[in-house]
């Protein structure tokens, strides 16, 4: 057993007058000294119980990193005396350095989602949480020492072949996951980032949106009721994204009480907490029309009842079908379907960004290039006044 002694070398001075404190043991009869990141002066350290005395104004402090180091030497010893394994000088100097890589990732990512809260928006830390969630189905157990492009690799391999995660998802929990390795460099407890050089890019993906033909289809069929009550409450729901660009976090969010004088007026969640931005949507008639569809009779509390995102999505796919459009539409189309008509209507992109809630005017300039009918359109008027 290995005996390990905090020490200073007494005839050895800082330009401070400091001493360092680093930790003495013998390895294969050659002493190891490692550094403890403590000076002390000669006059306030106890030869005798190897520690810094009180006339140091921090020396509670300093004697609790002293201990912390004597707990990292001895965890280093004992993990390799378990494993059977032969410890040289050289090798406790190289793991001594490098020790915090050793420290639990789960936990580690854990507390740093839990310092999230209320910082960032719920769904945010939903999405924070489903990654951990992952992480730990392909492996019980993560160390810091564990993660390298390797292990990458392999966890971005289970995402495609086991869980069926497609392209952007899998970037997407990718990212995720490389943040908190850049978060644990920032606090030193890695080095670099394991995921060094490796790219992370997304698969372009058309929005896609309903045609003004299209949702005029839709909105007849819902005004001659021809679907089954669930079929036709999704319909509603998908109606009102369409006609307001409301995201489905925020369409059942939405209370009466946020309707003023035909405007309503909500704070997205998705910026909930980040930025508190404030839309105020004009409703149209047929927005109204859609709410007082939803319970004639209700003037207070949430506008519409919740339903799960994947129930609403297969329904929409049975209304599609019924109705003949051969689009894959998700409820987030409503979203797209807005936006495109709203420019191929004449509105502005200033004020679409405004209604959409992005505080940044390059998230909307997006809808700018989907609106294929609008360019068409324009070059129209073009030719024509040649």
């Amino acid at each position: 057993m290995n005996t390990l002694t905090p020490y200073i070398k007494a005839n050895y001075k800082l330009n401070s007058g400091e001493t360092p404190v680093y930790i003495r043991l013998y390895l294969m009869q050659k002493r190891v000294l490692l550094p403890t990141n403590v000076k002390v002066k000669s006059n306030a350290w106890s030869h005798t119980k190897n520690q810094v005395l009180a006339s140091d104004p921090d020396y509670k402090d300093k004697n609790l990193q002293i201990k912390s180091s004597l707990a990292r030497c001895t965890e280093i010893l004992k993990r390799y005396r378990l494993q059977f394994k032969e410890i040289t000088p050289e090798l406790i100097r190289e793991e001594y350095k490098i020790f915090s890589t050793y420290i639990d990732f789960y936990d580690f990512m854990e507390k740093a989602v839990q310092t999230k809260k209320g910082i960032s928006s719920i769904a945010t830390i939903k999405k924070h949480n489903a990654v951990l969630g992952k992480l730990k189905e392909f492996k019980s157990q993560l160390m810091f020492s564990e993660i390298n492009l390797e292990f990458i690799n392999s966890f971005d391999k289970y995402l495609k072949l086991k869980l069926g995660n497609k392209t952007n998802t899998r970037v997407n929990n990718l990212k995720i996951f490389k943040s908190y390795l850049e978060m644990a460099v920032r606090k030193e407890i890695i080095k670099q980032n394991p995921f060094g050089l490796k790219k992370l890019s997304r698969q372009k993906v058309d929005k896609i949106n309903l045609t003004s033909t299209e949702v005029n289809k839709l909105i007849y069929f819902y005004r001659q009721e021809q679907f089954s009550p669930n079929l036709h409450k999704v319909l509603r729901l998908f109606l009102f994204a369409c006609v307001t660009g409301v995201r489905i976090s925020d369409i059942f969010r939405i209370r009466h009480e946020g309707i003023y004088n035909g405007v309503l007026s909500f704070i997205p969640q998705k910026t909930l907490h980040a930025k508190s931005l404030n839309i105020d949507m004009p409703l149209t008639p047929f927005a109204l029309e859609l709410i007082r569809d939803q319970a004639p009779q209700r003037i207070s509390g949430f506008i519409f009842d919740r339903i799960s995102n994947p129930h609403i999505n297969r329904c929409l796919k049975d209304i599609m079908d019924y109705v003949n459009i051969k689009k894959t539409v998700t409820f987030h189309s409503g979203r797209h379907t807005f936006a495109t008509l709203f420019l191929e209507k004449g509105g502005s992109v200033e004020v679409l960004q405004k209604l959409l809630g992005h505080s940044s005017i390059i998230n909307t300039m997006v809808y700018v290039h989907v609106s294929k009918k609008r360019i068409i359109d324009q070059m129209t008027l073009f030719g024509n006044n040649l």
